[in-house]
């Protein structure tokens, strides 16, 4: 094992190649249906030379029926120069091309997902390890409407080996033309383009940058003059439920101005209060009747007196000389209007 992911193929020792780990290089797929097919390999070559991801960039890359799917690594890399004296190509150009739909490939080092589409080899992502469920999804993402409807299926499992690379895998020395004066021009106008384009893109990433620099300093300055404002609403909001506590233990029924309610509305005789009890509007009676007092009647008369509701008897006091009532007041006085007995 040499260092940096480069490892010597087994399967193709007796030729002197050698596989470079997926882990160091880019992908990159490229559509070239638009152009003629006189013209597709210079093209090819003039976009690896402006894509270029390292200082000193090598290719592998299969043209097919007007895509092409490359590889990049860096040639400055001192381990694929010592290993360079046979031929290095990307270990994922030495596995069969995949059906249609998602294929992982456990490579020499971490966990390789590749999206194949009619054949082509569209997208591929690498991983140290297996992805977790979150790097699965954002790579499916990634690949957009072309891809509809592969979240949640669970990838084709690659683990064989071609013996030889494919006849088809070609460098980027094999894409050069006659018109070598053209693809000069063609890569400086490209280079010029994408210079440009990324100053245009720093500058207005260093404008949003700005920007928001600039709005999180006033929403600081908007917190801290707020800040005491907001302590005081707190304080505010704390006073005003005291005084409605303290509100509602004023204004709350008292016991007795209930008691002189019951004996406006009880009989003057055969009734005689034994018990009484107020928590909060719930009040329990314990009330000794003479024979000629009717139960029935005195629930009418509680009820009729505008200021009790939900009258019920308590039977579990069987036994007692007296009857026990369980009844709620309505508001803190008596209701205006109601008949009094």
């Amino acid at each position: 094992m040499l260092r940096s992911g480069v490892q010597r193929s087994e399967l193709a020792r007796a030729d002197g190649n050698w596989l470079i780990s997926r882990a160091i290089c880019r992908f990159r797929h490229f559509d070239l249906t638009s152009i003629s097919v006189r013209e597709q390999r210079a093209a090819l070559r003039n976009l690896l030379l402006a894509w270029s991801p390292f200082d000193q960039s090598a290719y592998a890359v299969v043209l097919k029926q007007g895509f092409a799917q490359a590889f990049a690594w860096d040639a400055s890399n001192p381990d694929l120069s010592a290993a360079a004296q046979g031929c290095c190509w990307p270990e994922s150009l030495l596995r069969p091309a995949g059906i249609d739909g998602l294929q992982q490939i456990e490579g020499l080092e971490g966990c390789e997902w590749q999206w194949w589409h009619h054949g082509q080899l569209r997208a591929s992502r690498w991983w140290p390890a297996k992805p977790d469920e979150r790097q699965q999804l954002e790579f499916l993402r990634s690949l957009g409407a072309e891809a509809p409807g592969l979240e949640g299926r669970e990838p084709v499992a690659n683990v064989s080996w071609l013996g030889r690379v494919p006849d088809e895998v070609l460098s980027i020395d094999s894409l050069a033309s006659n018109w070598s004066r053209m693809e000069r021009l063609a890569v400086g106008v490209t280079a010029v383009c994408l210079a440009g384009l990324t100053g245009a893109q720093a500058q207005a990433l260093h404008a949003a940058w700005s920007t928001r620099e600039q709005a999180q300093k006033e929403l600081d300055q908007i917190r801290l003059a707020a800040a005491p404002v907001l302590l005081a609403r707190d304080a505010a909001l704390a006073d005003a439920r005291q005084l409605d506590e303290l509100a509602s233990e004023l204004t709350a029924p008292q016991p007795i101005e209930v008691l002189q309610h019951l004996a406006q509305i009880l009989p003057a005789k055969g009734v005689t209060l034994k018990d009484f009890e107020l928590n909060g509007r719930q009040v329990r009676l314990g009330l000794a009747l003479s024979p000629d007092i009717q139960r029935s009647t005195l629930v009418k008369e509680l009820q009729a007196g505008g200021w009790f509701t939900g009258v019920t008897e308590q039977r579990e006091l069987v036994g007692r000389d007296w009857v026990s009532f369980e009844m709620k007041l309505m508001g803190n006085q008596p209701s205006v209007g109601r008949a009094q007995p």
